[in-house]
């Protein structure tokens, strides 16, 4: 069984933007919830194309210190609405 798939938007040493609504697609029909991790593509591919094909992913993730120099820390991550409360928890210290 398969927790979660991870698709690289675009390949670090290669610059190769992969067809990720096509490998999403894959994903979803076998069940399994997938991530697309974009943190190379912020920066190297205009920001209305680093969305395309991501729209029916579950989650989205981009760092920003790869391309903005930013702390590691400095990062974001896009929930497909319907998965926001079965698997995000607040933290509360």
């Amino acid at each position: 069984e398969v927790g979660l798939g991870v698709v690289e938007f675009l390949t670090s040493p290669t610059a190769v933007v992969m067809p990720v609504r096509e490998i999403v697609a894959v994903f979803r029909e076998f069940g399994v919830p997938v991530m697309v991790d974009a943190a190379h593509g912020l920066g190297a591919v205009a920001p209305e194309r680093l969305l395309t094909g991501c729209e029916d992913a579950d989650f989205w993730v981009v760092s920003g210190h790869k391309w903005f120099c930013n702390n590691r820390g400095c990062a974001a991550l896009v929930v497909r609405e319907e998965r926001w409360k079965k698997v995000v928890r607040p933290v509360v210290d």
